[in-house]
């Protein structure tokens, strides 16, 4: 059992799903959710993340080659949890939402990508602030404006691909494989 104070420390940034509730509230989400995966998602999963593993191959192989000695001149590193986080983001967005966030090719990461990373951050500073109920309810402090500000950028990334979506879904265009798109191709409904 997760407990309240879970539910409560994460409920603003991962809602009232499956990561934050417990018993039958819990096994309702997870049956449900049960529907959506498969192995086909699973082999989706798998060439994603070998996809971006080879562009991260490519990336500090094509380092090396142009400029072997200007890195240990410059003394330049490769961030490698950076490099892992940006695999990472970009195969979990493409699972669940259907989109291409790239963060492996681009410079400076994707606005989601930044909030995403910047919340959990942020929200594990509430664990130790007995006083976080109040901050965040009065938006108190740096942190808890941060942390709404940042889920509004996460909240409105899933809104615009959840509309895109359904005007496709409308229009009768392939949705994907996605889990977005599983879910607006074939709901599953449970009676309690």
């Amino acid at each position: 059992e997760k407990g309240d104070g879970v539910r409560d420390v994460l409920s603003d940034f991962l809602g009232s799903g499956i990561f934050t509730s417990d018993g039958s509230e819990w096994k309702m989400h997870r049956k449900m959710a049960s529907h959506y995966f498969s192995r086909n998602l699973l082999r989706e999963a798998a060439k994603l993340t070998n996809a971006k593993v080879q562009e991260v191959e490519d990336m500090l192989l094509g380092l090396i080659r142009e400029g072997g000695d200007n890195l240990k001149r410059n003394k330049s590193r490769v961030d490698m949890q950076d490099v892992f986080f940006r695999i990472t983001i970009d195969v979990i967005v493409a699972l669940a939402f259907g989109t291409e966030l790239d963060s492996v090719k681009r410079h400076s990461q994707h606005d989601f990508a930044v909030a995403f990373d910047r919340v959990q951050a942020l929200i594990s500073d509430r664990w130790v602030d007995p006083f976080y109920k109040i901050k965040r309810r009065f938006l108190l402090g740096k942190r808890e404006r941060e942390i709404k500000k940042n889920v509004n950028v996460i909240d409105s990334f899933a809104e615009e691909v959840i509309q895109n979506k359904r005007r496709t879904a409308e229009t009768g265009g392939n949705l994907g494989p996605d889990l977005i798109s599983r879910y607006l191709d074939r709901p599953v409904i449970f009676n309690k």
